[in-house]
């Protein structure tokens, strides 16, 4: 009976260590049975099944998908992609990990280790998230025409550069290689530096991802690189966890290891939006009507408003105050859209906000510039169609014509064109610096627009209103400041931006006072109660005769033992009692 209490316990042992660890190539462990920190999923590359099984797909020409060479290692914790085409193009190697979503309410960190294209043209990316493709087939000659020019990569999000040992080299990345914003350094226009421990050339470096609902993280040898908040439609279109890699460039390589799923976040880390120095100064609930919500600080580079380049930065240059409260946008002399702001977060519109944004604002020039109100956040190319409104044109330059239009980016919303608003009947009051004060007022989705008018002493008065629907919006529903330049040798600038709650420009609000209330403390004698007193009742404690030893049939104590260890998932010594 010893022997065969010693096989069972083993068996039980075996199996139970084998349901605490990860099916590497199989099947992943489930997120909500796992505790945070514990290892989801292991990748190994090379699998025919399992939870992973990653293929080429988007590829930006046939010849590419069928010229990407992927190896991987003999255990399968290593791939070597190389894109031995000799002309640059789209690939994408990769795939979901089946059973692991994305969403506002997971926590996952993706740790691996990259070893990026050593040569300066050469570049690779990272992308955790994935949807749902048609894998391609480099035996066919035309059944993936419509893979090859399906678009919709352009869901993914991750990170893409090379670790360079000097100069510019990395960005956050949405879809094939764009560059995003982020909160810290990655700006969405150019290359930028990378932290100097992450500066190995063609060595190994540690690629570390934290996610947090939409917001992520990236980590280069241990050190945070940039963060940034995705935006939950684009991510929501493609939500399952991925491990997906990049190439474009000609003639490069890429090496992997050590790919590891873990659920929650392994640094705990911390978004510097919760940084206590550029914060609302009251929350959109918690205010009154009438009540100052933020004060733009355009010089801040934490916080809830931290100013980044949205889309190109074609020959544009930005100059902030010390102080932050001014800011101006200069193009050279090449044309091209420059956006620059971000959106407020924690203020977001919808039918029933009400918003009114004040500041003063100085144009040069004819089409000299915009200042907009409204984003999709961040800046995506799938999000290129998003509405994002403003007002364009010359605000104060009295030498030259003077024009606006209401646009959604740089085109005109229908029957608010410069020869719909007239503009140039309007006598705009400018200040000594040639400053002109403006103001939206958001009601729900409707904006009126309201500029300080020399007629009437500077009074604002309304210049147009706009009823626009939530359909018009089309997701851009993040309050936000941003600047816009296009033509050559133009410039905007504006300062002195607040934001408050309410419509304060055509309404007066009683801003509400509340008396502290006086009462007069009661007097009351203590009452005096002797306490009753009450025998504890006695009670003879049961009798219980011990179980007897194990004798005869040992079946229930297996049951029990097996029923313990399987639980446990730890080793246990068992020693049975036999009667002489």
């Amino acid at each position: 009976m010893k022997k065969i209490i010693s096989v069972l316990l083993c068996a039980v042992m075996l199996a139970a260590m084998f349901c605490m660890s990860v099916s590497v190539g199989a099947t992943a462990k489930g997120y909500d049975a796992a505790k945070d920190g514990e290892l989801l999923y292991e990748v190994k590359f090379g699998a025919t099944s399992g939870a992973y099984q990653p293929y080429i797909f988007g590829a930006g020409k046939e010849v590419h998908a069928k010229e990407l060479v992927v190896a991987p290692s003999a255990d399968g914790n290593e791939l070597s992609l190389t894109a031995s085409g000799a002309s640059a193009g789209r690939i994408f190697y990769g795939g979901k990990i089946d059973g692991l979503k994305l969403g506002a309410d997971k926590k996952y960190t993706i740790e691996m280790e990259m070893k990026f294209p050593l040569t300066s043209s050469g570049n690779a990316g990272y992308y955790f998230n994935f949807g749902g493709y048609t894998a391609y087939d480099p035996a066919s000659t035309d059944g993936n025409k419509a893979m090859i020019n399906d678009a919709s990569y352009t869901n993914l999000y991750g990170l893409y550069g090379r670790t360079e040992t000097e100069g510019a080299c990395f960005t956050l990345s949405a879809a094939a290689g764009a560059k995003l914003p982020g909160e810290l350094v990655s700006d969405g226009a150019v290359y930028t530096d990378i932290p100097d421990a992450a500066r190995v050339g063609d060595a190994y470096c540690k690629v570390r991802v934290e996610i947090d609902g939409y917001f992520y993280a990236v980590y280069l040898n241990d050190v945070l690189y940039d963060q940034t908040t995705v935006n939950p439609t684009v991510l929501d279109k493609a939500n399952d966890l991925g491990v997906t890699f990049y190439l474009y460039n000609k003639n490069v390589n890429l090496n992997v290891k050590n790919v590891k799923i873990y659920k929650g976040a392994r640094t705990g880390a911390k978004s510097i939006r919760d940084d206590a120095s550029n914060q609302l100064l009251v929350s959109y609930d918690a205010a009154y009507l009438g009540e100052k919500l933020y004060d733009v600080n355009f010089a801040a580079e934490k916080g809830v408003f931290t100013l980044r380049r949205i889309a190109n930065s074609k020959d544009s240059t930005k100059t902030v105050s010390d102080d932050g409260k001014m800011i101006t946008l200069t193009k050279g002399s090449e044309k091209g859209g420059t956006y620059l702001g971000s959106n407020i977060r924690g203020l977001k519109i919808n039918a029933d906000t009400k918003y009114t944004v004040k500041f003063k604002v100085k144009t040069t020039g004819t089409y000299g510039g915009s200042i907009g109100y409204n984003l999709n956040w961040p800046y995506t190319t799938a999000a290129a169609n998003s509405s994002r409104f403003n007002l364009y044109g010359n605000f104060n330059d009295m030498g030259v014509d003077r024009k606006l239009k209401f646009a959604n980016h740089g085109t005109e919303i229908s029957g608010y064109g410069y020869n719909d608003m007239a503009y140039d009947q309007f006598n705009p009051a400018v200040d000594a610096d040639g400053f002109t004060d403006m103001a939206y007022e958001i009601d729900g989705y409707a904006v009126s627009i309201y500029l300080g008018n020399a007629d009437k002493n500077g009074e604002m008065t309304l210049y147009k209103s706009i009823p626009l629907t939530a359909e018009q919006y089309l997701d851009s529903d993040d309050l936000a400041i941003f600047l816009y330049v296009y033509n050559e040798n133009r410039s905007i600038s504006v300062k002195d931006c607040s934001v408050y709650k309410g419509l304060v420009v055509s309404t007066t609000y009683e801003i509400p006072t509340t008396d502290a209330p006086t009462t007069d403390a009661p007097t009351t004698d203590a009452p005096t109660t002797d306490a009753p007193a009450t025998d504890a009742p006695t009670t003879d404690a049961p009798v219980t005769e011990p179980d007897s030893p194990v004798t005869g049939d040992n079946t229930a104590v297996i049951l029990m033992i097996v029923a313990v260890v399987a639980m446990l998932g730890t080793a246990v010594t068992v020693k049975v009692v036999r009667e002489k």
